[in-house]
């Protein structure tokens, strides 16, 4: 693994993160878009499982988190940071392909898959496939209730500071379906152990600042509208993988949900909810299983 400093669109620069040990010609690129509270480290042996399956991966750290946020600033975000984070996306993905003059696909999970639902809708010309992880539909009125709050949050508090009302909402609810576990974030994984390990990063589990949740509801809002909705391509394909437990996905609902509008608009979309597993995917006790079926899906899109 290679650590680079990576200047985007406006000069900002993000802590990337490159894994290219592939053994003989690479078939493609595989662009890791981390969730909410993580960083892109965290994918490590995943992206060692890519690289022995033909695959360059590469994956940025976005502005609020991991290595380029740093400590102090972990959480900590604008109005704008929404959109920001897809178009460093997209910078990135142009990067590759001009580098590499390989195919480029993504994995995004959980928020990075709510920026890539965006992203899609905007540049989806750019990529070959996109593997939703974790991902749900989130409009409806709760979305419509979110602007609302997160617009008197940032009039009333700190753009910066934490935001705490909705860390709540999110975070710690999805808990309560896991009491019975006896520790904290037992959402995210049914190995407990890979629990402990998450909550003892120190560049894991902060509360999001006031900015980020404005940014983000509107960010979402953008993604549902139907102008927007109609810019995605066809053709491209799209891997909608979650968990039954996840309660991010609303416990299957959600992303029921979204396969659903997808499919309406005629989009080339695929679903696969995995019994028993919860918000993530890779590490999780049957990760041999759901890995397999990742790289039967991007191979699959490889021309």
């Amino acid at each position: 693994m290679k650590e680079i400093e990576f200047e985007s669109f406006d000069g900002k620069k993000l802590a990337c993160f490159l894994w290219d040990d592939v053994r003989g010609m690479p078939k493609g690129v595989i662009q890791l878009i981390h969730g909410l509270t993580s960083h892109t480290m965290r994918y490590d042996d995943f992206a060692k499982t890519l690289n022995a399956n033909g695959y360059i991966v590469f994956g940025d750290d976005h502005r609020m988190n991991g290595k380029t946020a740093g400590l102090e600033n972990l959480g900590k975000a604008g109005k704008n940071n929404f959109n920001e984070n897809v178009k460093d996306e997209i910078y990135i993905t142009k990067m590759l392909r001009e580098k590499h003059y390989l195919p480029v696909q993504l994995f995004a999970h959980s928020y990075g898959s709510f920026l890539a639902q965006r992203y899609i809708e905007q540049a989806g010309c750019l990529i070959a496939g996109v593997l939703l992880s974790g991902s749900a539909y989130m409009g409806g009125k709760m979305l419509f209730w979110g602007r609302v709050l997160t617009f008197f949050q940032t009039l009333l508090l700190k753009t910066d500071g934490p935001g705490k009302m909705f860390y709540k909402m999110t975070f710690t609810s999805n808990d309560e379906y896991f009491l019975q576990d006896n520790i904290k974030n037992a959402w995210l994984n049914r190995d407990l152990e890979k629990v402990k390990i998450y909550n003892a990063d120190p560049l894991c589990d902060f509360v999001m600042s006031n900015g980020f949740f404005y940014s983000l509801m509107r960010g979402l809002s953008d993604a549902y509208k139907q102008e927007n909705l109609g810019r995605i391509e066809k053709n491209l394909p799209i891997a909608l993988m979650s968990g039954e437990k996840d309660p991010v996905g609303g416990m299957g609902e959600k992303v029921t949900a979204l396969f659903e509008l997808y499919k309406s608009l005629g989009l080339n979309v695929t679903m696969k909810i995995y019994e028993n597993v919860r918000h993530e995917l890779t590490g999780d006790f049957d990760e041999e299983i759901i890995v397999r079926d990742m790289l039967n899906f991007f191979d699959g899109n490889l021309k």
